[in-house]
């Protein structure tokens, strides 16, 4: 019944932390009782100090669907804990929201009490700001899990709790395992590996300086592999030469001897010797390639064979032998682990005995190596390619499911970029359409929010019927419609006019107005007085929702967005006036004249496109 009612507005799965703090934020949620239309807050922290903690108390900053500041719960507490190091607590408490409004919640730690009652203040009220996610380890290790795993078994340690590269920071270090530790403690309060040895084997320079022993010394094999190679072609020359002297001596004997013959046996050598020259002549080219082709593959010169055999054609037995030696160049890159590799030679030769069988073994194995680093795209592209093989379908299925798990993870993460490009591979899979529609929501909220008015808006157009993206586009029209003049952010949207009131010498049409807005939240203003030539200028951030315009100031240090001016009308013109083709009316926050008047131009009518 519990999971009928309430309904999850907005979760945030994030591992966060701020410098010297007794426990970590882990995730939050917004929770909506159906039933009742209640809001809840909840969050899951983590305790990272060695004494058990048996109280905190929070702060909750709530904010509406823009990211603004609507309301505050104050010094609320998480009493009668008993929570060990390393250990979560806070998801069973749900904490009651008063503003409707709410749409995303931010907790902030104000105090943990201990069970041997030593309390901990936040006294510069710090935010949880540091982000305690780490880099898988296969991210760096690559082709080293058998070495990796060897190294632990002879260290005595349990290779498979170790899945992150290792921070060591100033005033912590984190574990392999995930585990914070403070930097004066040797081994980790999870698994109780010695920091020292993570120093020394599992950090992100070791990691890739064994990759980089073991690139160099395959390196180095091959390396030996073609000099031998080389040297082997070198002796099979000499050897080739040594036979065609002694084959010319041989006939040379041979002539010798007939000069005793009579002229009819001579006559006849002659016809036999042109029949065999024009043979030779025919024949010998292929037949030397074809020789030369047929000695490199009894000697596994696989790459001249091929080449060899490839020139020579349609001649004697080439082309089984060209097959052959593809297959087994195939073999040997498949027995020297390079499978993908093998992989294509089979296919090329897929109706040459079992090539085809070997194929599809060859690549289930190659998909079956990638899904354990964790490569699973690259294993779903052959799956998907061999869908038919095995349970391949069935691994396929698993590989997107993985996919779409470290999308989601991504995203939670703010690693939008990483989780749309992996939604967008997914296709129709699951919700992955929802998901990148989700992406596109996040991108949207975070360009609003770092200022970036035209790009929020672009990313909203994608979605425009996802969630509650048709309310915020219907709170931003205004907004739209103001900077759709703006090009970039050196080049504002332009609105003034001119003819007012001076609000220094208060003469009546001897003022000009200018107001830009340009795309990145910057506004200026300025006014001109014909009159005394004087010239005032403003500037600032400014964001505008609904009908109202606000800038942002700094009353006593504190920032605060305080209202400018609000938005009468926006209508266009039937005429241009100096190039302008729209009128913007609002009250007037400078003189004593109640509205503005001010000409600028709307690039488009619709909301999003500029």
């Amino acid at each position: 019944m519990q999971e009928e009612i309430n309904k999850i507005l907005e979760e945030k799965n994030i591992h966060l932390w701020f410098y010297g703090s007794p426990v970590t934020l882990c995730s939050t949620q917004l929770i909506l009782n159906t039933k009742t239309g209640e809001l809840f807050a909840s969050a899951k922290f983590l305790n990272v100090q060695p004494e058990p903690i048996k109280e905190i108390t929070v702060d909750i900053i709530c904010y509406d669907t823009i990211h603004n500041p609507i309301d505050y719960i104050i010094d609320y507490k998480y009493s009668g804990l008993d929570i060990e190091r390393n250990k979560d607590f806070g998801l069973t408490y749900k904490i009651p929201i008063k503003n409707q409004e709410t749409r995303n919640i931010e907790f902030v730690l104000k105090s943990a009490t201990t069970t041997g009652n030593e309390v901990w203040y936040n006294t510069d009220v710090k935010k949880f700001n540091v982000s305690l996610e780490q880099e898988n380890i296969f991210s760096v290790q690559k082709n080293l899990n058998a070495d990796f795993m060897e190294l632990c078994a002879e260290n005595n340690i349990d290779g498979s709790k170790l899945v992150f590269q290792p921070v060591f920071q100033d005033s912590h270090w984190m574990c392999a395992c995930g585990c914070l530790n403070w930097n004066d403690e040797d081994k980790c309060s999870g698994c109780g590996i010695s920091k020292q040895w993570l120093k020394e084997n599992v950090s992100q320079e070791k990691l890739i300086a064994r990759e980089k022993l073991r690139s160099e010394a395959m390196q180095k094999a091959r390396q030996e592999s073609e000099k031998k190679l080389k040297l082997d072609k070198e002796k099979q020359k000499e050897e080739f030469k040594n036979r065609h002297l002694e084959y010319e001596k041989q006939i040379q004997k041979q002539k010798n001897r007939k000069k005793t013959k009579t002229i009819i046996i001579i006559t006849s050598i002659l016809v036999v010797t042109a029949v065999l020259v024009f043979l030779c002549y025919t024949f010998s080219g292929s037949y030397f390639s074809y020789f030369q082709a047929k000695q490199a593959l009894d000697n596994s010169d696989y790459d001249t064979a091929i080449s060899r055999f490839t020139e020579v054609g349609d001649f004697l037995d080439s082309k089984e032998l060209l097959n052959r030696a593809i297959y087994s160049k195939a073999t040997y890159l498949y027995d020297s682990n390079q499978k993908s590799q093998a992989a294509k030679l089979y296919k090329s030769i897929e109706n040459y005995s079992d090539s085809k069988q070997k194929y599809y073994e060859t690549q289930y194995e190659v998909a079956k190596e990638y899904y354990k680093e964790k490569n699973y795209m690259g294993a779903a592209d052959i799956y998907f390619q061999i869908s038919e093989y095995l349970d391949s379908g069935k691994r396929l299925e698993a590989a997107y499911e993985n996919i779409y798990n470290d999308a989601v993870e991504k995203m939670n993460h703010k690693k939008i970029d990483e989780a749309y490009s992996e939604f967008q591979y997914l296709g129709d899979y699951s919700d992955s359409q929802t998901m990148l529609k989700e992406c596109h929501y996040k991108y949207a909220q975070n360009y609003y929010e770092n200022y970036e008015y035209k790009n929020a808006l672009n990313q909203y157009a994608e979605i425009k019927d996802y969630k509650d993206v048709p309310t915020i586009l219907k709170d931003l029209k205004n907004l739209a419609d103001i900077i759709s003049a703006a090009t970039d952010t050196s080049t504002p949207a332009v609105w003034g006019c001119d003819e007012l009131e001076c609000p220094v010498c208060h003469k009546k049409d001897s003022a000009e107005y200018c107001f830009a807005f340009g795309t990145d939240g910057n506004y200026s203003l300025e006014m001109k007085c014909n009159n005394h030539n004087q010239t005032i200028t403003k500037t600032g951030k400014y964001k505008i929702e609904k009908d109202m315009i606000y800038v942002l100031e700094h009353p006593q240090g504190h920032a605060t967005w305080n209202k400018c001016a609000k938005i009468i009308s926006i209508e266009p013109l039937k005429t241009t006036v100096e190039g302008k083709n729209s009128l913007l009316t609002v009250t007037n926050p400078f003189g004593k004249t109640p509205q503005l008047q001010l000409y600028g131009n709307i690039i488009s009518g619709d909301i999003i496109s500029f």
